[in-house]
């Protein structure tokens, strides 16, 4: 088991950010709501998946996941960073939206941050579905793409699917 412990720049709150819109609610994204745990299958470059297990720590995000090489708890550390934003300075707009009574509370509960998934290739895939339909619908195309186009991969505990764009489908 290894467990990293991602500071982030603060201010931070993990569950506004898992809360700043429904990403969490998309495969192959999980989310145990009791727990406050945010599930993600991540692919690394040497083609090893790993389940990440992601909660709140004292001054950041923590991450538990298989036994990582020290390479691979690099890549975990920079896909985890990008989707949480963890070094995003926010400073300016806070200091610009105290004087807006709307947003005057943006800085007390760390707002700003927006849950991403760790590709670029992943986020646009899911911002057309939301295009144009309902919810319901952008979370049935997601888990149908992934299900029908995921490739299957097994680690120690479980099989998850993951979405890559070097799949076939989308090439």
């Amino acid at each position: 088991m290894t467990t990293l412990h991602l500071p982030a720049r603060k201010p931070f709150n993990f569950t506004s950010v898992l809360n700043s819109h429904g990403w969490r609610q998309l495969a192959p994204f999980s989310y145990d709501e009791t727990a406050n745990i945010l599930g993600y299958t991540l692919r690394l470059s040497n083609g090893r998946v790993g389940e990440l297990m992601m909660c709140n720590d004292k001054d950041g995000v923590r991450v538990e996941t298989d036994k990582l090489k020290k390479s691979e708890q690099n890549e975990v550390a920079e896909a985890v960073n990008w989707m949480f934003g963890l070094d995003m300075n926010f400073s300016r707009f806070y200091a610009a939206s105290r004087h807006e009574p709307k947003l005057a509370r943006a800085k007390k509960q760390a707002l700003g941050r927006v849950l991403r998934s760790p590709t670029l290739f992943e986020d646009v895939i899911k911002t057309i579905f939301t295009t144009n339909t309902l919810w319901g619908a952008t979370k049935n195309m997601t888990h149908k793409v992934v299900d029908e186009f995921g490739n299957l991969v097994t680690t120690e505990h479980h099989e998850h699917l993951t979405l890559t764009a070097n799949n076939k489908a989308f090439t």
